[in-house]
C-alpha cells in the first residue's frame, strides 16, 4: 500500500538505522535517503554557501522523480532526512498530500547523539559525513522539535 514515512530527528538520532528496520518490518518499503544522494552526486566536500541549494535540488529529484513514481506503483516509501524545521515538515506533507503520511520523530539524548556521530567518524566510511563536535552542536541547535499539532509519532 502506498504510504509515506518521514524520518525526523537530529544528526545521530538513528534515522537511517530506524528506516532500514522499518523497511524490513513493513515488507520492503523503498528508502529515499537525502544524505546518500547528496554524497553520491556532490561528494563529501560541499561548499557551505551551496549546501542548502544542493539539498533542495536533491529533495526535489528524490520526491518528484523517485517518491511519486514509487507511490504510484502502490509501494511505501521512507524518506530518510532530518526535517529539522516545521516549515520542512509542512512542505513534505504538502508534497505528498495524496497519500497517507506519518512523521516518525527520533528524540535522543544529546550526549548519545554525538557519541554516535563520533563512532561514525572513526569508522571513516565514505557513505557518511564526517562531522566535528562543534559542527554537530551548531547543526543540532537548528532543530525544531515537532509540537503536538503536527501529529507526529515519537519512536
Amino acid at each position: 500500500m502506498s504510504k509515506v514515512y518521514i524520518m525526523c530527528g537530529k544528526v545521530g538520532s538513528g534515522k537511517s538505522t530506524y528506516a532500514a528496520k522499518l523497511s524490513e518490518e513493513i515488507g520492503g518499503a523503498i528508502i529515499l535517503s537525502v544524505d546518500q544522494m547528496m554524497l553520491t552526486v556532490y561528494g563529501r566536500e560541499i561548499p557551505c554557501s551551496e549546501h542548502k541549494n544542493y539539498i533542495e535540488k536533491v529533495k526535489k529529484s528524490l520526491f518528484s522523480m523517485g517518491g511519486h513514481q514509487i507511490l504510484k506503483r502502490g509501494l511505501p516509501i521512507i524518506i530518510d532526512f532530518g526535517f529539522w524545521t516545521k516549515e520542512e515538515r509542512v512542505a513534505v506533507r504538502n508534497e505528498f498530500d495524496r497519500y497517507p503520511l506519518e512523521i516518525l520523530v527520533l528524540d535522543v539524548d544529546e550526549e548519545l547523539l554525538y557519541e554516535r556521530v563520533a563512532n561514525r567518524n572513526k569508522a571513516g566510511r565514505d557513505i557518511e559525513y564526517h562531522m566535528s563536535k562543534e559542527t554537530h552542536k551548531v547543526l543540532n541547535q537548528r532543530f525544531e522539535m515537532p509540537c503536538n499539532e503536527e501529529a507526529c509519532r515519537f519512536v
